[in-house]
């Protein structure tokens, strides 16, 4: 199910902080601040993902839905 001109709501760059709890078995830290190095397509559910460098050292991806906001500093 493509939806096609969707635009990612990053950029590589951003910096953006968590803001809820994830769903993930070993989640980022609400409150845990990272730096964008990579977005996916975002042309379907499956590519809609950004890859983070966390300032706590870890790399973890948001989806879509996770809860996070763009900060700016």
């Amino acid at each position: 199910m493509a939806s096609e001109g969707v635009k990612a709501p990053v950029q590589v760059g951003d910096r953006v902080q968590v803001t809820g709890h994830m769903d993930d078995p070993h989640p980022i830290p609400v409150g845990t601040k990272g730096t964008v190095d990579w977005v996916g397509q975002w042309t379907c559910e499956y590519t809609r993902q950004i890859g983070v460098k966390w300032d706590n050292g870890r790399s973890l991806l948001l989806l879509g839905g996770d809860p996070y906001q763009v900060i700016r500093e």
